[in-house]
């Protein structure tokens, strides 16, 4: 037996140019396809599982090589977003990479509805794959100004009618209500009035397909006392339900005892109970079966020759249906596995199958191979060592000659091979307004000391129940690797879970790479680069149509702040890119055509911002408490009507609004000219000639010497400034009576710089338009103001300081009532060491601490602690 491993990073060559043994092809194909399309994983760690509008979600997105779990760093931005539970973007980020992290926050618009949002988060590299790879993340966000609380009840009838009836109350209170204006609709549909009767009850029926990937209603009350938008999920029928049979090694052999896998789901895609009896085509029973965790169950059936097979199962509801088992094989071949203390692999074969074919077995995790040999078929199994194997999804494949995949199967490791965190405080409890100081240990399972960068959340236990459905391990180990939605997947972690989570191996598929093209060679290559910096890019078109490739045209482009401006060229299909402009968000840029001998006959086309799009339909991975929640939405009405008493008893200092800051050259300028001055004259060019000194005709010169730098200003929005060759590019498109004023700057006159030499004089020229818009989005052919995504400026999360008497006896209102601490970036030092601090708040309530993070040698992190009760 040959067990192994092929490090990905030393051991790279041309698979066609070395003979190598047949067994050895797979796993050579394997390591190929790696080094020729290396996959990104990501994970989303946010600073709680639900929030109310008009907070921020603060978050680490963690980037790993999907291969080994270290920590990746070659993409420039991380994009993360937020969708409404009706597939519309809310919100969209893009964080820069700092110092090999990427964290920021997302601002949760005030007016938005109640509901289930998600989350996404990827990399531009990581849109090669489809969007079951991204990393999506669901939350709930309350409403603190939804006053009226809302109870819907569904209910189906026999010709596949929803019908819903609402009863409403006052959310604090708990008593009916009769709110004035009520309506709805479902999936964005147009909106529709419900008639709301004396007892405070409303009700509405309608039909809607049974596969819908959407089934949302919004329901709005616009009442003065009793407001309310509130998005509600509308279920499927649960009378209906599904069963699907997972044959071991994927397929039934005849006269050979294979154990079936089986998963019971409802028509709205939740697991379903189910009974059933398995029968053979002449109606005798065979055994029977009944479902257990999440749906899924398994019974062992010995197929014999001729004949089929079928299951009558019945549900809660008392609803019964058939299914079909597979046909059984004649001849084929079927992986087994016994997943005890080592990994038990055996290669079952129809009895009546006498072929002796070749065969090979590979084992791999994460796309590293461990285990390539041709299979002996005198031996019953083979062992493979479980404890050198890393934790995660073992996917183990049967090979033919021709190097087909016969059979495939599952199995997932679970080692204690992960990061040990120690985490130790300097005290057991205390007060509000006190300092918590936070000290880390990292080693690994033998002790030695890690390296590694971590998040760090502190939340109060009274507002906030930690999230208990979805970790970094859970999606590290499990999810990522996986096709389709796992529902609650920290449940298989918990407790023996092993059966369990065996079925669901058998009922999941590993499909990161095409394992039958991959085994022949025939790689995946990634169609998008790696994102290493931001990029304008477009074309120009010319001719007597504007329809051809207009052939090495120079096109300039500058941003607001003048910090990135160059002049391009296009290519031979009339093609330019631009790579220099990584620009926080906001930041605007001006693209023109410039060197044609007639400009204004030419099309530029600058290329938009592509994203992803949402193609799955949302699905909440599990039900979030509604207790716990609700508790939640109501301190946060509590705390806003705290902030608004507190905030009126500021004494503020007295303050002075002005204008935005008027640059230094307007300041310092040697020469001004009025708008008075200005009306005189319909060109701008006789304007400047009014200035001493000063010549304006193809650019503007001061004794012979061009000017500097021109600033064009309006003193609300932010300024574009021009240097060099732009400045009588852009001059001339400015119309004089689109200017207020002029302001030019004498630096210095010029000076000596010996042997006859003389410095040339240098000048600044600000001119100040009514509003800079009405300039550069004049729409021109050869002109464009674009303003694509930038990248997020930091902000960080508040955190008072109370390190006097003065402070911690300070009247204002600490608002940390969830999150107590928020920290996206703790690095450990050479000892496997780090600290943190914090101070608590004013809440008396105990403290879930929760870490999450990846060593540099792709250990996971993953902690959780309790700090116990603050008091007064």
């Amino acid at each position: 037996m040959k067990f192994f491993t092929i490090p990905l990073l030393f051991f790279c060559f041309d698979a066609q140019s070395q003979e190598l043994s047949k067994p050895e092809n797979p796993a050579i194909s394997f390591r190929n396809q790696l080094s020729v399309f290396p996959q990104e994983k990501i994970y989303l760690h946010t600073d709680k599982p639900f929030y109310i509008t008009g907070e921020k979600i603060w978050f680490r997105t963690h980037l790993v090589n999907a291969e080994n779990h270290i920590p990746a760093s070659a993409s420039l931005y991380v994009y993360v977003e937020m969708f409404n539970p009706v597939d519309s973007l809310i919100s969209r980020v893009k964080i820069r990479n700092s110092n090999g992290a990427y964290y920021g926050y997302m601002d949760i618009p005030e007016d938005i509805p109640a509901g289930d949002y998600t989350l996404r988060a990827y990399t531009n590299f990581m849109r090669n794959l489809d969007e079951n790879y991204l990393c999506t993340k669901t939350i709930r966000i309350g409403n603190p100004k939804n006053l009226l609380h809302v109870e819907p009840k569904f209910s189906f009838g026999e010709d596949g009618t929803t019908n819903v009836d609402f009863s409403f109350f006052d959310s604090p209170e708990g008593k009916t209500v009769v709110p004035k204006s009520l309506q709805m609709n479902i999936n964005s549909n147009e909106m529709k009035a419900l008639e709301v009767k004396p007892d405070g009850t409303a009700g509405v029926n309608f039909k809607m397909p049974v596969n819908a990937s959407k089934r949302v209603m919004l329901l709005e009350a616009d009442d003065p006392l009793y407001p309310a938008r509130q998005f509600i999920q509308i279920p499927a029928s649960d009378t209906d339900f599904d069963v699907t049979f997972y044959p071991e090694g994927g397929s039934l052999l005849q006269g050979v005892g294979c154990r079936v896998a089986f998963k019971a789901l409802m028509s709205n895609g939740r697991p379903a109970n189910v009974e059933g009896v398995l029968y053979d085509q002449h109606g005798n029973e065979r055994g029977k079966i009944s479902t257990g965790y999440m749906g899924m169950g398994s019974f062992i059936v010995i197929p014999e020759e001729g004949t089929s097979y079928y299951m009558v199962c019945t549900n809660d509801g008392q609803k019964t249906k058939r299914f079909e088992l597979p046909a059984a094989l004649k001849e084929g071949y079927a992986l087994s596995v016994n997943n005890k203390n080592n990994i038990y692999v055996s290669v079952l074969k129809s009895a009546t199958d006498d072929r002796h074919e070749t065969l090979y077995l590979l084992a791999h995790v994460r796309g590293t191979v461990y285990y390539s040999e041709r299979w002996d078929e005198s031996r019953e199994f083979i062992a493979l060592p479980k404890k050198q194997l890393p934790s995660g999804v073992l996917h183990l494949v049967l090979f033919d000659a021709g190097l087909n995949p016969v059979s495939e199967r599952l199995v997932f490791v679970n080692n204690d091979d992960q990061a040990r965190l120690t985490y130790e405080n300097d005290q057991k409890s205390f007060v509000v307004r006190s300092p918590v100081n936070s000290r880390i240990t990292l080693t690994d399972h033998d002790g030695n000391p890690l390296s590694g960068s971590f998040s760090v959340s502190v939340t109060a236990d009274n507002a906030v129940t930690a999230d208990t459905v979805s970790n970094i391990l859970t999606h590290l180990l499990l999810t990522s690797d996986l096709r389709g939605n796992i529902e609650n997947p920290a449940a298989y972690f918990t407790d023996d879970r092993s059966m369990e989570l065996d079925m669901l191996m058998m009922t999941q598929g590993w499909r990161r790479y095409d394992i039958v093209a991959m085994a022949k060679g025939q790689f995946a290559h990634p169609a998008i680069p790696i994102e290493r910096s931001a990029e304008i890019s477009g074309e120009v078109k010319g001719g007597l149509f504007l329809n051809k490739p207009s052939r090495k045209a120079k096109v300039s482009i500058v941003s607001s702040g003048a910090s990135c401006f160059d002049l391009l060229e296009t290519d031979s299909e009339g093609r330019f890119s631009y790579k220099g402009c990584d620009q926080p968000d906001s930041t605007e840029f001006i693209v023109r055509v410039v060197s044609k001998s007639n400009t204004k006959h030419v099309m530029l086309h600058v290329d938009a911002d592509t994203f992803p799009e949402w193609t799955f339909p949302i699905r909440t991975s599990a039900e979030i408490e509604q207790e716990s929640f609700q508790k939640y939405v109501e301190q946060a009405k509590e705390q806003d009507e705290k902030y608004k008493e507190d905030k009126w008893t500021l004494s503020l200092p007295e303050v002075t609004v002005t204008a935005r800051h008027i640059p230094k050259s307007v300041v310092r300028a040697s020469y001004i000219v009025d708008e008075k001055q200005i009306r005189k004259f319909n060109d701008l060019k006789w304007v400047l000639n009014t200035i001493p000194r000063v010549q304006a005709g193809g650019t503007v010169l001061y004794y012979g010497t061009p000017i500097r730098k021109l600033t064009v200003d309006d003193e609300i929005n932010e300024p574009f400034v021009f240097e060099s060759f732009f400045i009588s590019q852009m001059l001339w498109r400015i119309k004089v009576e689109e200017v207020k004023s002029i302001y030019f700057s004498i630096i210095h006159e010029g000076m000596p710089l010996g042997f006859g030499q003389t410095l040339p004089p240098e000048t600044e020229l600000v001119i100040i338009c009514k509003n800079i818009y009405d300039v550069f989005e004049r729409k021109e052919n050869n002109f464009k103001l674009i303003q694509p995504l930038g990248y997020q400026k930091p902000v960080e999360f508040y955190a008072p300081k109370y390190d006097t008497p003065e402070a911690r006896e300070e009247e204002t209102l600490d608002m940390r009532t969830t999150t107590v601490h928020w920290q996206p970036d703790v690095r450990t030092d050479s000892l496997g060491m780090a600290a943190f601090g914090f101070y608590t708040g004013d809440t008396e309530s105990s403290c879930t601490v929760v870490i999450e993070g990846v060593t540099a040698e792709g250990k996971i992190i993953r902690h959780e602690e309790k700090i116990l009760r603050v008091e007064k």
